[in-house]
C-alpha cells in the first residue's frame, strides 16, 4: 500500500481497452477518486464499472489544477500533447506505454518534465509484478551467474474484433510497439541495457499497414546474446499475458514465455521455476529444479499504489520519462531493423 493516507483526484484520459482497466481500479482504490473520465470520441456515454455503478464521460477537462494526477491511456501518438499540457499545469502523470508514438515526442516529454519538475510515471506496469520483482531478485543476488542468453515470446492470436479501431491497423499499432515494448521493458529491467539489435518484420498474414510478426537478436552490454519473437496471429499460449495469470480477462496456461540462463542456473518466467545442478554445472550431471513461492498481487494496483506516492513526493517514479524513452528506442530499433 502507498505511503501516504491522502485522497487524491485522478482524471483518466482514454476509455478504450486500456483505459477501462484504470477506471475500474481507480474507482475502487480507497485513497483515490475519479475526478473525471476524458474521452472525446465517446462524450456523453457511460461506462459500467466492477462496483456496478457508472462515471459519465467528460469530453473535456478545463481545470487540471482541480485534479491531483491524470492517468494517460490514449492512442501512442496523443502521448505527448496530453502529457505536456498536464506537466506545464505542474499535474503528475502516468501515461500508458509506450511513453509516444515517437522518439522526438519522448524527448520533449522528458525536457518538459525537467522544465517544470512535475513528475512522469510510465505505464510499463509488469515491473511492479511480484513475479517479476523476485526474478529481478535472483538475477541480482547471483543466483544465476553470469547471464548468458534470454528468450522471449509474445506470441498469441488476437480476434478480428479487436481491429475494428481503424488505429490499429496503421504503423505503430502492431506487436511492436503495442506488445513487445512490454518484453523489451521486462528484458531491460532483468538483464540490464540493449546496445545492439537486429530484427525483421513482416505483414503478411492480414495484409494491414503494420506487421503481424517480428523477430529480434538483442546484445545486451553484460555480453548476454538474446532473441524475442512477437506475433498477434498466431495459437499459442507463449506470452506472457495467457501465462502469469495477472489479468482475469485471459485464460491462464502453465507454459513459459520467457528463459533466462546464466553460468550457474536457469530460470523461467513466468512460472518461477528455477534450474541448476548441485555441483558445478556439467551436462552429464542431473539438473534439478525448485519452484519459488509468490504473493500474488494486481501490477496495475501495485502501479496505482506507487503513483500515489509519486503524486505525494514520497517516491521517485519506478520508470520515469528518460528510462521509458531508452525502452521505446529498441521497439524502434525493432521496427527498423538495427539499433
Amino acid at each position: 500500500m502507498p505511503s501516504t493516507t491522502t485522497t487524491h483526484k485522478l482524471a483518466i484520459f482514454g476509455a478504450g481497452l486500456v483505459g477501462r482497466q484504470h477506471v475500474a481500479r481507480v474507482a475502487a482504490h480507497p485513497q483515490l477518486e475519479l475526478a473525471a473520465i476524458i474521452d472525446p470520441a465517446m462524450a456523453g456515454q457511460a461506462i459500467e464499472l466492477e462496483t456496478g455503478g457508472s462515471t459519465i464521460i467528460d469530453a473535456a477537462l478545463n481545470d487540471p489544477s482541480a485534479i491531483d494526477g491524470a492517468i494517460i491511456a490514449t492512442p501512442n501518438d496523443t502521448h505527448k500533447d496530453l502529457a505536456i499540457w498536464l506537466i506545464e499545469a505542474g499535474v503528475p502523470v502516468l501515461i500508458e506505454k509506450p511513453i509516444a508514438g515517437r522518439l522526438d515526442h519522448a524527448e520533449v516529454i522528458i525536457a518538459a518534465a525537467k522544465a517544470h519538475k512535475t513528475p512522469v510515471l510510465v505505464g510499463h506496469h509488469r515491473r511492479h509484478s511480484a513475479i517479476l520483482q523476485r526474478a529481478k531478485a535472483i538475477i541480482d543476488a547471483g543466483q544465476l551467474g553470469d547471464i548468458v542468453s534470454v528468450q522471449a515470446s509474445f506470441v498469441l492470436a488476437k480476434p478480428k474484433s479487436y481491429f475494428a479501431a481503424d488505429w490499429r491497423r496503421e504503423p505503430g499499432a502492431g506487436p511492436v510497439f503495442i506488445n513487445l515494448v512490454h518484453d523489451i521493458d521486462c528484458l531491460r529491467f532483468l538483464c540490464g541495457d540493449i546496445i545492439d539489435v537486429r530484427a525483421m518484420r513482416a505483414n503478411v498474414g492480414r495484409g494491414f499497414a503494420v506487421e503481424d510478426r517480428a523477430a529480434a537478436i538483442l546484445r545486451f552490454a553484460s555480453g548476454a546474446l538474446g532473441t524475442l519473437i512477437g506475433t498477434d496471429m498466431a495459437a499459442s499460449p507463449w506470452s506472457w499475458e495467457l501465462t502469469a495469470g495477472e489479468n482475469p480477462a485471459y485464460f491462464q496456461r502453465y507454459q513459459d514465455c520467457y528463459q533466462i540462463a546464466g553460468t550457474r542456473g536457469a530460470l523461467g518466467l513466468p512460472s518461477m521455476r528455477f534450474w541448476y545442478h548441485e555441483g558445478e554445472p556439467d551436462w552429464h550431471a542431473p539438473i534439478y529444479s525448485r519452484g519459488e513461492a509468490l504473493v500474488e498481487s494486481d501490477p496495475l494496483v501495485c502501479q496505482l499504489d506507487h503513483f500515489i506516492d509519486v503524486i505525494a513526493g514520497a517516491a521517485s517514479p519506478i520508470i520515469d520519462a528518460e528510462d521509458a524513452a531508452r525502452t521505446l528506442q529498441i521497439a524502434h530499433a525493432i521496427a527498423s531493423g538495427h539499433l
